[in-house]
């Protein structure tokens, strides 16, 4: 392993069985298939075939001295920033995906989809060829307000589409993050605990098999694909190039009806915490939340302010201010807010613009699990005692839980391949830091140490209330991440897996 966590050099299993070129065109055979090279020696074709490339993607190739490769490159966690394709294939059609992936497979060489480089766990990264959806970001709100979305979209795009015409699915709070990944993870909102995981409302996609087929999953073709793509998370199947979902109403501009609030405690922390988890549990299903409960930094306890601090953020749909504070008041008589922001009155959409997270790239790890009951005394008290004792970084630090239950819960653990269908929250123990912690010796293991004792702790005081990890916050150190992620979906998906891509072409250490 090297200092990121990254595998050095490429399986076994990845130099197996080399798919043979047939002449000089696209068609393949053999059995072959590559994982990522995560770093290490990759095959690298001729000047000749990438010229090759770009005759078939009409130019939009991009090499390592091209301008605009290492910014496009980038990936949002930068413990993988050192792994670089060799080139970028940046398609603007569900063909020349297609063309794409036979010609990597002609060349020999790995390769990986992006949409848009948010992988926590880096596996959007490769030294073979990337291929690039950015350019495939259309959104379109059809006739009967389903929205059939790009492969290569981001949730800005979908936000702006979906403004336009009053409705809206469950999304995400980062504008910069692919809707792809985030779909085809489960796709977790403000707006579940009312409408659901993103993917109970994808109807159909469109996906470029490790072959080249393109091929349309609906309920009447491709079901079985489609079940798959809905929950078995980003990357395992083909390169999914567009997704059709069931909107819900929001109402346009003069729709005045969600209430934005933002809130921070420094003071009662255990108290307010206790309260905030009971009163939140028992809100109507209008209310979303996301509650951060964040280490003190060293330099504060250095200071003597060693205080936890409470970050609370979400929105109240078709509620008022009053509304809220019949919530919130309760904690409020414990402590008042050191931060108190609250916004009633606002259209949907611009409630959702002051919860946007613009996240600049920087250094993490996340560990999560759904907690299938309100978290108990026992664990909150063992969450904020390791909170205390964080080694610290430059970074940050924090046990976060997003408010999931009741439509979440509402399919059955099958009915689509996302599992988790009986949880109260989403809990996550998340540790961030900086380039420059690099430098201090035996800082970051050390802190990653913190993390996993943390999460063995949580785990414990959980006990059989907990039920898996959360796909899209991928953890490269998750030890059962099969049974986590999937449940008892994952022999299923295994076999799904097994049959469109039997050669493992799409490859890297948590694929299906």
């Amino acid at each position: 392993m090297n200092e990121s966590g990254n595998t050095v050099g490429v399986s076994r299993r990845g130099f197996l069985g080399a798919t043979t070129a047939l002449g000089a065109g696209l068609a393949i055979g053999g059995t072959g298939g590559y994982v990522v090279a995560r770093s290490g020696i990759c095959r690298q074709p001729s000047d000749r075939a990438w010229q090759h490339l770009k005759q078939l993607l009409s130019g939009r190739v991009l090499r390592p001295s091209d301008e605009g490769f290492t910014a496009l490159v980038l990936p949002n966690n930068l413990r993988y920033s050192g792994v670089l394709p060799q080139g970028v294939a940046r398609c603007m059609t569900a063909d020349e995906v297609s063309k794409a992936i036979l010609w990597a497979r002609n060349e020999h060489i790995p390769l990986i989809a992006r949409s848009a480089g948010h992988s926590y766990a880096g596996y959007s990264t490769t030294n073979g060829l990337m291929i690039e959806l950015g350019l495939m970001n259309g959104v379109t709100v059809n006739a009967d307000t389903s929205v059939t979305i790009g492969g290569g979209a981001r949730n800005g795009d979908v936000y702006g589409g979906l403004k336009t015409n009053g409705v809206a699915i469950t999304h995400g709070r980062c504008p910069q993050v692919g809707a792809a990944g985030f779909l085809l993870g489960g796709g977790i909102g403000f707006s579940m605990r009312m409408n659901g995981f993103a993917v109970d409302a994808m109807t159909a996609s469109q996906l470029v098999t490790a072959d080249g087929k393109i091929l349309t999953l609906d309920k009447s073709q491709n079901s079985e694909l489609l079940w798959a793509s809905r929950g078995g998370g980003g990357g395992n199947f083909g390169v999914s190039t567009s997704f059709t979902l069931d909107t819900f109403d929001v109402g346009g501009t003069n729709t005045k009806t969600t209430v934005f609030y933002h809130l921070q405690w420094n003071s009662k922390v255990p108290q307010v915490a206790r309260k905030m988890l009971d009163q939140f549990d028992a809100a109507p299903k209008m209310f979303g939340s996301r509650m951060s409960i964040r280490a003190p930094s060293v330099k504060d306890r250095q200071s003597g302010n060693g205080e936890l601090t409470i970050d609370v953020l979400g929105q109240y749909q078709k509620a008022t201010k009053d509304d809220l504070m019949a919530i919130l008041s309760p904690i409020y008589d414990i402590a008042k807010p050191s931060l108190e922001d609250i916004q009633e009155g606002l259209s949907y959409w611009d409630a959702q613009a002051k919860l946007d997270d613009f996240q600049a790239p920087t250094f993490f790890q996340e560990k999560s699990t759904f907690v299938n009951t309100n978290l108990s005394d026992d664990a909150l008290a063992r969450g904020l005692a390791q909170l205390r004792k964080w080694p610290g970084t430059t970074g940050k630090a924090d046990l976060r839980l997003f408010q999931t239950g009741l439509q979440t819960n509402v399919p059955a653990p099958d009915d689509t391949a996302f599992v988790h269908r009986s949880s109260h929250w989403l809990m996550v123990v998340g540790l961030y830091w900086n380039d420059i912690d690099r430098y201090a010796p035996g800082r970051i293991a050390t802190n990653l140490a913190w993390q996993k004792e943390f999460y063995a702790d949580m785990l414990s005081a959980i006990g059989k209330d907990q039920s898996g990890a959360y796909q899209n916050f991928t953890d490269p150190t998750l030890q059962k991440w099969q049974t986590s992620y999937y449940g008892a979906n994952y022999r299923r998906l295994a076999q799904i897996k097994d049959t469109v891509d039997p050669h493992r072409v799409f490859e890297f250490p948590q694929a299906l």
